[in-house]
Order: C-alpha cells, then structure tokens, then sequence
C-alpha cells in the first residue's frame, strides 16, 4: 500500500506465498524511491514485516509510538506525545491499533469485530478492515499463521 507495488510477484498463488513465507520483504525505499521515504521510517516499517515475532515490535501499540516519534521527527509540527491522534484522522485509531495486536495473538473475530469498530468512528480504516477480513479467510482455508 505504501509503494504501490506488489512486494512478491509471482506467476500464481503459489510462488507468491511461498515468497511471503520465505523472502525479506523489500524495503519500501527500495521499491518507490520516488517518495523519499527516511532511513529510519524504512527500518520502522521494515521491524513490522520481519518474519520472526520476537523481532517485530511488540504490540501495535508499541509500533504506532515508535511511528508517532519517527513523524515528529519529520515534521516538527507533529506532537510525539500524541501517538497518532496527532493525525487529522484519528478517530478509530485505538480500535485499529487493538485489531493488530488481536490478529497477531491469532485471534480473528476479535481482530474482525475491532477494524468494524474503527471504520465506523472513521472511513479511511476500510482498508485495514478488509486486510483483517481477507487475511482471516485465508489463514482459516490455508495452513496455521503459527
């Protein structure tokens, strides 16, 4: 969503899980240079995407500071203290935040119910909502996310 671009293309579904399952995920400065996106907000988006959990920040709530800091830093303007609510769209934040640390703990209809809860306080947490809807499908048709 933020390059534009597909981060594994593959010739069928196949090839692109099996990429999923096994390659490092292309930084998003590496595929949309063009958006000049920092160093450090790479690395940040990167530390979400690594494979191994333990590696990842430890709930969403953890993420979404670490990316309120990285945007003080980008815009002075911006409140680190806020968290996202520094964001013009706020509203839903904490119900998107907790649908991610429901879906990392493997539960998918408290995830589902959560992203709901977002996108009716606000609109623009429609895409998180059908990710957690089509991911939770997947995972209940294919092999465990564990």
């Amino acid at each position: 969503m933020l390059t534009r671009k597909v981060p594994f293309p593959g010739a069928n579904v196949l090839e692109v899980l099996s990429a999923h399952a096994a390659k490092v995920a292309p930084s998003v400065s590496d595929q949309a240079p063009q958006r000049g996106i920092s160093k450090n907000l790479d690395a940040l988006i990167a530390s979400a995407l690594y494979k191994n959990p333990a590696q990842r920040p430890a709930d969403a709530a953890i993420f979404l500071k670490e990316l309120a800091g990285e945007l003080a830093r980008i815009d002075p303007g911006v409140d680190p203290g806020l968290g996202l609510c520094c964001l013009k769209s706020h509203h839903g934040v904490e119900e998107a935040a907790a649908s991610l640390t429901a879906w990392r703990d493997m539960d998918d209809e408290a995830a589902r119910v959560l992203a709901a809860r977002a996108t009716s306080k606000n609109p623009q947490w429609e895409p998180l909502a059908l990710l957690i809807e089509c991911a939770a499908e997947q995972s209940s048709d294919g092999p465990s996310r564990r």
